[in-house]
């Protein structure tokens, strides 16, 4: 399985194998929406969701006749555990390849009462045309919320265009 790299990079493990071929069919610039739920960090806090917005940045079929990348412009974690807040540092992005690998990165801090640290990673997996398990190590970049400095992280990604349909 071919994988394609993510921006600013925050949990890294491969989960799956690819059952279907997956790419974006809509041209660069198109808006869509998704979530990475549920997602946990660590013991430090746990969120139902991670919903996302963003767009089409590449649909060239750079790896074969399918694949693509997708920029996230805004993130919000949702129903986290309480006394926790976690905010997404932008750009990231995820990636799909022309059999189904993704890469998604996430580049996050989270605050406690102890402090505010940031975490990074790349999540590696597999799925389908709208949807796929990732998972991976996940690394913290700066000391102060008294979370581990790693820790492993798995969650499903879905996404598609505004109205519903694949994007």
């Amino acid at each position: 399985m071919k994988r394609l790299g993510a921006a600013a990079v925050a949990v890294a493990l491969v989960l799956a194998v690819a059952p279907a071929a997956s790419a974006f069919t809509h041209d660069v610039g198109t808006p869509g929406v998704g979530r990475l739920s549920p997602i946990a960090f660590g013991g430090l806090v746990t969120c139902d969701d991670m919903a996302f917005t963003g767009h089409v940045t590449s649909n060239n079929r750079t790896y074969g006749t399918l694949g693509g990348t997708f920029r996230f412009d805004t993130a919000s974690f949702e129903n986290c555990s309480p006394g926790v807040t976690v905010t997404s540092n932008f750009p990231v992005s995820f990636s799909v390849d022309p059999v189904g690998g993704y890469g998604v990165g996430l580049d996050v801090n989270i605050t406690t009462r102890q402090g505010t640290c940031r975490y990074s990673a790349t999540l590696w997996g597999a799925g389908g045309a709208r949807n796929a398990n990732v998972g991976g190590d996940v690394y913290r970049l700066t000391a102060g919320c008294g979370g581990p400095s790693q820790f492993a992280a798995r969650t499903n990604l879905s996404y598609s265009d505004r109205q519903g349909g694949e994007l």
